[in-house]
């Protein structure tokens, strides 16, 4: 079995993974992404970097960061077409990128989510502040960049914020804010590794202070599926009280195996191994 690695920098969760796919009976290569293009003619789109054969090539590893979002869409579309599995599907990105996608596309699968509205220029908001239970997480976007986040306490600080703003953002978030501690789950194909940090003083405690944690059967579900609809077989998805807050790419494994006890690189390996087992008896060599 065959993967290939197609990274940034070779970062020691890089180099975990690694040991991980070998021990697991994969052959690794590790290719810098920058060093990857795409040549698109009348024949298609060919995958051009020539230390890569991509039709030995069963699976791939990607770790290309949002901001690579407008060359990562067609790469992924490509290595569908090809029939190579990735654990990052095509969309993601752009779901990932842009946080009002991302509501709008858990809320079209019924994701149990905040009370969330978003607009499109500060002047509505003034007619539906009254609709909020309070206090409400305000968030605005222009040129898909937050420009603004906060947690607003009443009404009459919402209007008053909205007032304030020039119409030129490209959306505005207004989030009913559900206090209380704050679990983010390592979603790796069907299985759930889960941390709580505690939300105290008005605080949400920093990532390194959380405990291990384990789901309730229901939120497990919600969370996988969360992770599924945002196009990821490996995600992390944050919740409180069993809403969904966020879904974006699983980072920090080394501190979800310190805190879990579990090895995710192993996980993450079994995944790959599993998906390319798949694809050898769909016919893919």
């Amino acid at each position: 079995m065959r993967t290939l690695f197609l990274v940034l920098e070779e970062t020691p969760s890089v180099k975990h993974l690694k040991r991980a796919f070998r021990e697991k009976g994969f052959t690794i290569k590790v290719l810098d992404l920058k060093k990857l293009s795409l040549l698109s003619g009348k024949n298609g789109t060919e995958l051009l970097n020539g230390s890569v054969d991509f039709e030995k090539i069963n699976c791939v590893f990607l770790k290309a960061g949002l901001k690579l979002t407008q060359f990562a869409e067609p790469l992924l579309d490509e290595f569908e077409k090809r029939n190579i599995y990735c654990q990052v599907k095509t969309k993601s990105n752009f779901i990932s990128t842009n946080e009002p996608l991302q509501l709008a596309v858990l809320n079209k699968f019924n994701i149990k989510m905040p009370r969330t509205m978003v607009f499109g220029s500060p002047e509505p908001i003034k007619s539906q502040a009254e609709k909020f239970s309070y206090p409400v997480q305000f968030k605005a976007f222009r040129r898909g960049e937050k420009t603004m986040s906060m947690l607003v306490e009443t009404e009459r600080s919402l209007i008053s914020i909205a007032k304030s703003l020039r119409a030129e953002q490209d959306a505005i978030i207004v989030r009913e804010f559900i206090e209380g501690d704050v679990d983010e789950s390592a979603i790796i194909g069907d299985k759930v590794f889960s941390i709580r940090r505690k939300f105290e003083g008005g605080i949400l405690q920093p990532m390194k202070k959380a405990k291990s944690v384990k789901l309730s059967q229901a939120e497990k579900e919600t969370a996988i599926h969360s992770a599924h609809i945002c196009g990821y077989d490996i995600a992390n998805v944050k919740m409180c009280k069993g809403y969904v807050l966020k879904v974006k790419p699983l980072l920090k494994i080394n501190t979800f195996n310190k805190i879990t006890g579990e090895d995710l690189y192993e996980e993450t390996a079994d995944l790959f191994r599993q998906k390319a087992l798949e694809r050898k008896k769909k016919g893919k060599k």
